[in-house]
């Protein structure tokens, strides 16, 4: 990497780092993790920040919704419709996990390899991670995780005013509505999209992962 790369580099760290403030305010999330570029240190001036998300169990559209939400109206989240200089510096959320779908099932080439052995912990519970990584032990033999840019999460009343209201039976209603029109919209959407060759896709209560075009990790 030369100068101006990890000029450019830091530049997107400092802009991501402001952007931390609103994962406080995401019911049920217990972490996040910086992928791609970011972290592997290949950023270009358009690259937006990949961020992989771990949710609670049994809340996972609930966390994806309050994601959407929360990032769109500040005007920093990825939509599917940006591009070259639309995507510059936005968040893209294109995986969740729960605890049960922690362990990678697909294995890894080179490309992925490098991805996974360069995840930098970025907000969140440190033992969640820490179980993340774990779980992924055989998978991530190289792990190149750097703890610098952790930060654990901090009270914010909108966060805990949900989480309190909808960690009962109104959640779990909610969590139902929320999952039959998330799944609805995904699956319209793949019906007048090409999914691009090979696409990773999985929508379920365990995992949520849009990568409908993995031509790069052949």
């Amino acid at each position: 990497m030369n100068n101006e790369e990890k000029l450019l580099r830091e530049e997107k760290w400092r802009k991501l780092l402001k952007y931390r403030y609103f994962f406080n305010f995401i019911p049920f999330l217990d972490f996040a993790l910086v992928a791609g570029s970011l972290a592997y240190g290949k950023v270009h001036e358009n690259s937006d920040f990949d961020i992989i998300l771990g949710a609670k169990t049994g809340r996972i559209f609930t966390t994806r919704f309050f994601c959407f939400l929360i990032f769109s109206l500040a005007g920093i989240r990825r939509a599917k419709h940006d591009s070259g200089e639309s995507l510059k510096d936005k968040v893209c959320f294109n995986h969740f996990l729960t605890k049960e779908s922690y362990a990678f099932l697909h294995q890894p080439n080179s490309y992925s390899q490098n991805l996974y052995e360069n995840l930098i912990p970025f907000f969140g519970k440190r033992e969640k991670i820490k179980d993340f990584f774990s779980a992924n032990s055989a998978l991530i033999k190289n792990p190149n995780h750097s703890w610098e840019k952790w930060q654990g999460s901090k009270f914010n009343l909108f966060r805990f005013i949900g989480e309190n209201l909808l960690s009962g039976h109104l959640g779990i209603f909610l969590e139902k509505i929320l999952k039959d029109i998330q799944i609805k919209r995904i699956e319209n959407y793949l019906k007048t999209h090409s999914a691009g060759p090979a696409p990773r896709l999985r929508y379920d209560d365990e995992e949520l992962e849009f990568h409908p075009d993995i031509s790069r990790e052949k």
